[in-house]
């Protein structure tokens, strides 16, 4: 079911979206397609574990109390089983939607698409979402939040996925875009890194995206795992 679900979307997504990744008049909705994308993934994903881990809570508590395995062994066994299900779909709707949104057919940069996706739909998602959303860089630039907010851009999971996924289709030296409508559109981004400036993307490279993200997962799957402890010592 869970991949119907994500090959249903990618379709309708896809067509949605469909061919403009190479357009520059399109260059926003294309960028509204990448959040959307981040979004979908890590909300599919989240709502799988918020439904799951409160119904077997009290069987764990129970079996826990009996000595019948040990907290971090259920705790590894779940994220195991957790993992190749979301990888599928993950990558199912990555290579559907990479393609019908007509992206760059460049495996260098379509790895880099799915491995973001990943990273954030499979690590992150199940565990907190909305904290990061305002400091993802979609709504809010950074340069426009206030010095005293600006940390939370680095440890924004989210902030470093659109990162991510816009290094994949705008970054890399990409050239310039075509601009098919310039009776009626002025496009301003035709020139990719234009946009990436824009966004203050420009100076930002894979390697740090997958090393901040690697450094914040692990602090949530520790996070997770302490008040997994605590939640079965505790009645509540």
């Amino acid at each position: 079911m869970n991949t119907g679900i994500h090959l249903g979307m990618a379709l309708s997504v896809g067509s949605l979206f469909f061919n403009i990744g190479g357009d520059a008049k399109d260059i926003l909705n294309n960028f509204n397609f990448l959040y959307f994308s981040l979004m979908f993934l890590m909300f599919t994903a989240f709502s799988a574990v918020s439904i799951s881990f409160p119904e077997q809570i009290p069987v764990v508590r129970r079996e826990h109390f009996n000595r019948w395995y040990t907290t971090g062994a259920y705790y590894t066994s779940t994220l195991v089983s957790i993992l190749p299900s979301q990888t599928v779909c993950t990558i199912t709707y990555a290579c559907i939607t990479y393609w019908m949104t007509g992206q760059p057919l460049e495996f260098e940069r379509f790895s880099i698409f799915a491995t973001t996706l990943l990273m954030n739909g499979v690590v992150f998602g199940p565990f907190f979402i909305m904290p990061f959303t305002i400091f993802s860089g979609f709504f809010l630039h950074y340069r426009d939040a206030p010095y005293v907010f600006r940390w939370l851009f680095h440890i924004s999971f989210l902030k470093h996925g659109l990162v991510g996924l816009m290094i994949s289709v705008y970054g890399m030296g990409r050239p310039k875009l075509i601009c098919t409508d310039t009776v009626n559109f002025y496009c301003h981004y035709r020139h990719p890194k234009l946009f990436m400036q824009e966004y203050d993307m420009d100076e930002e490279s894979f390697s740090i995206v997958c090393a901040a993200l690697l450094v914040i997962g692990v602090v949530v799957v520790t996070c997770s795992y302490i008040i997994l402890r605590i939640r079965l010592k505790h009645k509540w």
